[in-house]
């Protein structure tokens, strides 16, 4: 039977943290090392900074899962795994300190980056922001996956729509993944327009790219579409991705089947 262990990397000082869940595969720890399975920033310290020190975090923790099975035989590393990803964390912390964030604005860790914006008035209205939700899910051996969509204009947007649907649903927190991809057209004073784009994986490598590659496909414009993953305990291998992008493919064909939110700027979302 495989083994999960849940690792909450906190800092009291400054309420950043982040799950990290560690799989002891069959075969450990003889013949195969601990897995991380995933890993994400737990809202409301999900901000760039938090995701740059989970990623060491998790860079520690396989470094030390590798060691224990090439260097020293295959010993037992769950508790070193742990211990390589909380002082990789808190060194994080004591580097980054109080400083600049990705925005330009100065912060100090634990706040929230992807939500800050030159006024404060702009952070506390959300009017703008639409989501919409599916209201099926699909399962494959305990994984569940959702996928939600939401109109955007502008990166501003992104991060406040992304910020308000994490931190608006416990049940989203809690998923293992929340993974995103956006495309839009801005256009700029001069006329000129620019296509902007991006995605996050949120821990699930590859898996933002994929929504990426289904926007452009799509020509969508507009659009932050995100997939929720609750993961199941059995790896799905190559199988996930066809999951994630079928059930954003479906949402959208639905929203734009319905002249709804996608279609009027998101004037009428249900």
């Amino acid at each position: 039977n495989n083994n999960n262990n849940n690792n909450n990397n906190n800092n009291n000082n400054n309420n950043n943290s982040a799950n990290i869940t560690m799989e002891l595969p069959k075969g450990y720890p003889t013949t195969t090392t601990l897995q991380i399975v995933s890993y994400r920033g737990v809202p409301p310290s999900s901000s760039a900074d938090t995701k740059i020190y989970v990623e060491a975090a998790v860079t520690a923790a396989r470094s030390a899962a590798k060691e224990a099975l090439d260097l020293y035989g295959g010993e037992e590393c769950a508790f070193a795994c742990c211990a390589a990803a909380f002082d990789s964390w808190r060194v994080s912390s004591e580097e980054f300190g109080r400083g600049v964030g990705s925005d330009g604005a100065s912060i100090g860790v634990g706040e929230e980056v992807c939500t800050l914006t030159t006024g404060d008035d702009e952070v506390d209205n959300d009017d703008d922001i639409h989501w919409i939700t599916s209201e099926n899910t699909l399962v494959d051996r305990k994984s569940v996956f959702q996928a939600h969509v939401c109109p955007v204009r502008s990166e501003d947007m992104v991060r406040r729509a992304v910020d308000r649907l994490i931190r608006g649903s416990n049940k989203i927190q809690r998923a293992s993944h929340n993974m995103f991809a956006y495309r839009f057209i801005d256009k700029l004073p001069s006329g000129k327009e620019i296509l902007k784009h991006d995605n996050d994986d949120d821990g699930e490598d590859n898996a933002g790219s994929r929504l990426a590659q289904l926007l452009e496909m799509r020509k969508e414009d507009g659009v932050l579409v995100m997939v929720s993953r609750w993961y199941g305990g059995t790896h799905l291998g190559p199988k996930r991705f066809a999951h994630i992008v079928n059930v954003a493919r479906v949402l959208l064909v639905e929203c734009h089947a319905t002249g709804g939110c996608l279609c009027d700027g998101g004037v009428e979302c249900r």
